[in-house]
């Protein structure tokens, strides 16, 4: 177990790198000058920040005027030695900015993912234990139709239809769990049901797969044939097994939430990660933009490191050595 860990980290080092060098060069031939924004030029729309300093005295200031491999270089030194530098808009540490927001998109990539889970599996459960009655056929029916609606669409609609309707409008700035929960929870519910409902679509779907094919094993005949009530067959010799799938998914569904709250905490004002993405992009702001890359990618491959080693409890056949 330790070694197949420590060959999984391992990975992750060629991953980040080649990761980080395209990020960088993406970043570098986006069409714009972030010099001219930040000082306000006329085809910028941001007030000027450089006072009467030439572009060329900023761009030496930022390190801009250097080869864009020695600037990749030095960037990549920098944050080996965890130090992710400065924003080149607002000048202030980008660790910081990653450290305030990364809870607030966690939480709602948690919330998500367990409301995915809480109502996805049972639909799947049923779905597969009535195949082919109308109680299936209504749950894949939702299933469906949950996976066909954008969560952007979806969110702006639970905006208009909860001001216009009910004059309820989500709290909005700032809110953490630990300091003012009842804000941070009216604040993330309806953008965590939004991502949790495309996430319990797909996860009923695959539950109800992998029960079918659990059902049609051997041991599953065996043990109806000793008795045992049908709740006990479902829940603890089947759905144990059929799981496996769907934490594998339920993995792969949180690593992606991480990304698809940008757009989610744009629409709801949530200042998290995916805020400070687009806000990045808009500026151009090459250092936020290339380390909050690096935070997401990390997050996901340390998740899905966790999902493998989930398959072991799961399923006791699973060997990693």
């Amino acid at each position: 177990m330790a070694k197949y860990i420590v060959q999984r980290l391992l990975l992750i080092i060629p991953t980040i790198l080649l990761l980080t060098l395209l990020v960088f060069v993406l970043m570098r031939v986006l069409p714009g000058d972030v010099v001219q924004l930040i000082l306000g030029d006329d085809s910028g729309g941001f007030v000027s920040k450089g006072g009467n300093m030439s572009a060329d005295v900023l761009r030496e200031r930022l390190g801009l005027n250097q080869p864009l491999h020695m600037q990749y270089l030095t960037w990549l030194w920098d944050m080996v030695r965890g130090d992710f530098g400065r924003s080149i808009y607002s000048n202030t540490p980008v660790m910081e900015d990653i450290l305030l927001r990364l809870p607030i998109t966690i939480q709602l990539a948690l919330m998500g993912t367990i409301l995915g889970m809480l109502l996805g599996i049972p639909m799947g459960i049923l779905s597969a234990v009535y195949h082919n009655s109308w109680m299936d056929n209504l749950l894949r029916f939702q299933s469906i139709m949950f996976l066909a609606v954008p969560s952007f669409w979806l969110g702006l609609v639970v905006i208009l239809a909860g001001s216009i309707w009910f004059n309820y409008v989500p709290p909005i700035g700032r809110n953490v769990l630990w300091e003012n929960p009842i804000d941070n929870l009216l604040q993330l519910m309806w953008p965590a049901l939004i991502l949790g409902s495309s996430g319990m679509a797909v996860k009923a779907r695959m539950t109800r797969s992998a029960m079918l094919e659990v059902l049609r094993e051997d041991y599953i005949r065996t043990a109806r044939s000793k008795g045992l009530a049908e709740q006990i067959v479902i829940m603890r010799h089947a759905l144990k097994n059929a799981l496996i799938p769907v934490v594998t998914l339920s993995g792969l569904t949180f690593a992606s939430l991480m990304g698809g709250t940008v757009i989610l905490e744009s629409i709801f004002a949530i200042p998290g990660m995916g805020q400070l993405f687009i806000l990045s992009i808009q500026r151009q702001d090459y250092t936020v933009v290339q380390s909050t890359v690096v935070v997401f990618a990390l997050v996901f491959m340390l998740v899905n490191l966790v999902v493998d080693l989930t398959y072991g409890w799961l399923d006791p056949r699973i060997s990693y050595s």
